[in-house]
């Protein structure tokens, strides 16, 4: 015993490589194979998540078709953020072993962390169907309809969470966006239509905070438009919380007047608000929508009517404007939920955040902001606030807050996108590069942050790379890609090319109005290029 470990001691390096390969080579593969699971399994334990990676490759080198050990070599890329190794990794197992239910899932996740959103429904919703009963999926669920704009679906998915959860805030937070997006939609669906500006003048009125001022412009609307009932009901409805009955009545019977089956609809819609909590016997969706959510409370039965209005067939614009007033009730009634059931959360300050910067008051958004960092600081309310810097043109900080979202979740193909863009702002094409790169790799169907990769390369004199990008984008939804592109292509002089992108982009836009091509991710102004 002494002697061997004489030998060991003066053993060169070289040699103590050679003695234990021979050791391994030695060892029966069963058992090499178990001292490797033992050895991923501790590194796992120690969260040397390197070592594992290592000790799962040697695995399936003694063993490449193991469905197990590439789902947890998977796993261990997933939390290393490697979610394009993941994917590999995950459909390789289900390829291997077809029954792995949970790779589902977590294909779903490695998809969705890079905004391959589809891909990533497609995958939890296999899971799902699996898995029935699960919860498990319900989030990713959740949060993949809303990045795919499916926001109807999404604020199902919200809802359900809440059920389960009720005190966690973030659902609340999805879902009041959920409903802000529908709301949006009905707006730009009334807007089309011939009196979209007296609707508009409409909830204008009815938003007011003083009463004597929302009475003056209804009675303006009414003399500007005196044919339509809507203004004489919203009169009557002022007036009934007012207790002024006759006043109601008086207005209600003007609007029947004018309009006898809108007046009479409008009536019902308007005192659709019984104290027993029941909805008038044989009231139609509309009406019935407009009980439930009076009640208060934003229960799930409500949000279900609402979230049917926007299918009805053959809506007329009072009950689009109508849809839209309703839906934004609902984002209303839900930060009072969630004041209610989390109201020191991070979440509630983002929100209210948002609601004094939409009232103009930047000093109380800005505190409300802090407030939420203080308590936690999550990759959502760092870009949360990022981009509340940059609307008020403070980039610098706003690039600070970001890399912090990115240090916490590399991965964010998104958060790449809004840096680009405030260095595009700042002018710095050659910082806004790689951050627009990575973006455009990251989700590549997303149109802003690849015409920012564009006018970044534009700008370092690499036109033919920017042609290339534009040309490669998959979809082009309202002609601001062939937009751009006309205009590299003629400053290359490529005109009959240029002169169809310019057709593209004429036949996707209705109105001849020019368009920035540069939106914005952060919602801060973006100069024309």
């Amino acid at each position: 015993m002494g002697q061997e470990s004489a030998v060991v001691r003066v053993c060169p390096p070289a040699l103590l490589i050679l003695a234990v390969a021979a050791a391994l080579i030695a060892q029966s593969p069963e058992a090499l194979l178990k001292s490797l699971i033992e050895e991923a399994r501790l590194a796992e334990q120690k969260e040397d998540l390197d070592a594992a990676v290592q000790a799962y490759r040697r695995i399936l080198q003694l063993r490449p078709d193991w469905a197990s050990a590439e789902f947890n070599l998977a796993l261990v890329y997933h939390s290393q953020h490697k979610y394009r190794d993941a994917i590999a990794m995950l459909e390789q197992a289900l390829r291997h072993n077809p029954a792995l239910e949970d790779a589902h899932l977590f294909l779903g996740s490695s998809h969705f962390h890079i905004a391959q959103y589809p891909q990533a429904l497609a995958a939890l919703e296999r899971f799902a169907a699996l898995q029935p009963g699960s919860p498990e999926a319900l989030p990713l669920l959740a949060d993949t309809h809303f990045r795919l704009g499916n926001f109807e679906r999404a604020a199902e998915k919200y809802l359900a969470r809440i059920r389960i959860a009720p005190e966690q805030p973030e659902p609340y937070y999805y879902l009041r966006e959920s409903y802000l997006a529908l709301a949006g939609a009905s707006l730009r669906e009334l807007n089309e239509t011939p009196d979209a500006a007296y609707y508009n003048d409409l909830f204008a009125a009815e938003e007011l905070a003083s009463a004597a001022a929302s009475e003056s412009a209804l009675r303006a609307l009414i003399g500007r438009r005196p044919d339509l009932p809507e203004a004489y009901i919203a009169l009557g409805a002022m007036k009934l919380r007012q207790g002024d009955k006759a006043e109601a009545d008086a207005a209600f019977r003007s609007a029947v007047e004018r309009d006898p089956a809108a007046g009479s609809f409008l009536v019902a819609v308007r005192t659709a608000a019984p104290s027993t909590g029941a909805c008038p016997a044989g009231a139609g969706p509309l009406v019935r929508a407009v009980c439930l959510v009076s009640r208060g409370g934003n229960d799930d039965e409500a949000a279900k009517a609402v979230l049917a209005l926007p299918q009805l067939p053959g809506r007329q614009p009072r009950e689009v404007y109508w849809t839209m007033r309703l839906f934004s009730r609902l984002a209303e009634q839900t930060v009072q939920r969630l004041a209610a059931n989390a109201p020191q959360s991070a979440v509630l300050a983002i929100i209210r955040a948002r609601i004094f910067e939409q009232a103009g008051d930047l000093v109380q958004a800005e505190a409300e902001y802090t407030k939420a960092l203080a308590s936690r600081q999550d990759p959502e309310s760092l870009i949360e606030y990022g981009k509340f810097k940059c609307r008020i043109s403070d980039f610098d900080a706003a690039i600070g807050l970001f890399e912090k979202a990115l240090a916490l979740d590399a991965g964010r193909a998104d958060v790449h996108g809004l840096m680009g863009e405030v260095y595009m702002i700042q002018g710095d094409a050659a910082k806004a590069l790689p951050h627009a790169r990575t973006a455009v790799q990251g989700d590549p169907a997303g149109v802003q942050a690849r015409l920012y990769l564009a006018q970044a390369l534009q700008k370092l004199s690499r036109t033919p790379e920017a042609i290339k990008v534009l040309e490669a984008a998959p979809s082009d939804p309202d002609g601001r890609v062939h937009y751009l592109l006309a205009r590299y292509l003629a400053q290359q002089g490529r005109k009959e090319e240029a002169n169809r992108a310019l057709a593209v982009f004429k036949e996707k836009r209705k109105s001849g109005e020019r368009p920035s091509p540069l939106g914005s991710l952060t919602g801060a102004a973006v100069p024309e290029p």
